[in-house]
């Protein structure tokens, strides 16, 4: 016989329903532990077999669901928690005895869900669903390895192959092996090194002796001397061939002797003053000293940049010189007379070395051209002399509003370059021949004006060539060149 121990807590009356049990008669004691005790029934024996799983049967008809429960009952007060463990009771399972009367609603029940109603009859089948996509299932364990199999024979022993070459020598290791330790300090004493040389003698000064007291006697005051200036001595003389041999920086005790004009001049800086004058005797000087005033030769340094500055101002070539300023070409040019050359005359302000010519084509293009060049002539006013020429081109002038730059050519014994000197006359002669002939860049003059001296302008009578000397006629064209 086995017990059934239940322990309530609360208030009474409590109902209890044994089922499956005969002969029993619960005992309730109010608020105590009690026992029912189940008559007839032995402990539970051995689980028996488990039977072989029938057949499934036909499932039957889904019952209609049934109406859900309206009925809410009230909820009872909550019991209060016991605080008196009840002893615990062997696990026994016993025959489910019969479900005792339901009890009275309490106050504000809990909702309660009512009986499942009868399976309702299946629906209709439905369609078919997608296929399913194909699930690889997992991959199964690994079978266990096979036992090893037997080691094959050795084969023949293959032929010796050929004796490679011998690879290179490699490179020096760079790595510096460990260094030893460091070994024993030696116990001997070396030989005494030779004595030392003396010392440098000795820059500390002893300390000074106290002052001694100053004197309180004052000495007799001496009767004042004289101020005597000696005789100035002669400024030394220096002598230069020339002013601008002089040093860039002069003495003021000295005279500077310009042999080239046996003067005199005295350094007062920042320059020069010739002995005798007022504030003049300037030994160097710039362009910008030359715009008021004049200034003897003697008096400039052959670096005054004149020159320059002037070949700036006219637009003349950095090397070389235009006959005149290309500012003073007309837009008007004249076509060259048959067989006859046209000169232009000019005076160079310096000293220059060139050795070609530059004519330049206005309008009109020559064509058919059978000789063609450019010379350079020396002038006198009454001669003209050829001194230098280009070669014969007929390729010059073929192309209208079109500069032509010539070197001067060595056939017939004439130079490859010339110099030309600042102050002389010359003249630039040009001259073409063939069927159509150009026209150049230049510049018109008065007949009267032009043939005043110095000329500026000449054509010569007709000729198959540039002449060697010519006899002028007058002209009002000067065609405009460039010798570089």
């Amino acid at each position: 016989m086995s017990d059934i121990r239940v322990s309530v807590t609360g208030p009474a009356p409590f109902t209890v329903s044994v089922t499956g049990a005969t002969g029993v008669s619960p005992v309730i004691t109010n608020g105590q532990t009690f026992s029912v005790q189940l008559a007839g029934v032995g402990p539970t024996g051995p689980r028996g077999a488990v039977g072989q799983t029938g057949s499934q049967g036909v499932a039957g008809p889904v019952g209609a669901t049934g109406a859900a429960s309206t009925v809410i009952g009230p909820t009872g007060p909550p019991g209060a928690v016991s605080t008196v463990p009840g002893p615990t009771g062997a696990s026994v399972v016993g025959a489910t005895g019969p479900t005792g009367a339901r009890g009275s609603d309490g106050a504000a029940g809990q909702s309660v869900t009512g009986p499942t109603g009868a399976r309702g009859g299946d629906g209709a089948a439905g369609s078919a669903g997608p296929t399913g996509a194909s699930v690889t299932g997992p991959t199964g364990a690994r079978g266990s390895d096979g036992s090893v199999g037997a080691t094959g024979a050795t084969g023949a022993r293959g032929n010796d192959g050929a004796v490679g070459p011998t690879g290179n020598v490699g490179a020096a290791s760079t790595v510096t092996g460990p260094t030893g330790s460091t070994g024993a300090a030696s116990t001997v004493t070396g030989p005494t090194g030779p004595a030392g040389s003396v010392g440098a003698a000795s820059t500390v000064t002893g300390p000074t002796g106290a002052a001694g007291a100053a004197s309180t006697v004052t000495g007799p005051t001496g009767a004042a001397g004289q101020s005597i200036t000696g005789p100035q001595g002669a400024a030394a003389s220096l002598v230069y061939a020339s002013i601008n041999n002089f040093p860039a920086t002069g003495s003021s005790s000295a005279l500077y002797l310009d042999e080239s004009s046996s003067r005199l001049y005295q350094w007062e800086s920042p320059v020069y003053v010739e002995v005798g004058t007022s504030g003049g005797g300037i030994a160097t000087t710039s362009a910008s000293d030359l715009t008021t005033g004049t200034l003897a030769d003697a008096r400039l340094s052959s670096n005054v940049a004149t020159f320059t500055a002037l070949n700036r101002f006219l637009n003349f070539p950095a090397a070389g010189i235009d006959i005149f300023p290309r500012g003073e070409v007309v837009l008007t040019s004249t076509v060259q007379t048959a067989s006859q050359p046209f000169y232009s005359f000019f005076t160079p302000s310096v000293t220059v070395t060139v050795s070609a010519i530059t004519i330049v084509t206005t309008n009109t293009a020559g064509s058919g051209l059978t000789l063609a060049r450019m010379g350079l002539y020396t002038f006198d006013e009454t001669t003209a002399t050829l001194v230098a020429r280009t070669a014969n081109d007929t390729t010059l002038f073929n192309a209208a509003n079109t500069s032509y730059t010539r070197s001067f050519d060595t056939t017939g014994g004439y130079p490859a370059n010339y110099t030309l000197t600042a102050g002389t006359r010359y003249g630039v002669g040009v001259f073409s021949a063939g069927t159509s002939l150009p026209s150049y860049s230049l510049k018109t003059l008065h007949y009267a004006t032009g043939n005043l001296t110095p000329r500026m302008a000449a054509v010569s009578t007709s000729a198959s060539d540039l002449p060697t000397s010519i006899t002028m006629g007058n002209s009002n064209t000067m065609i405009f060149a460039r010798l570089t």
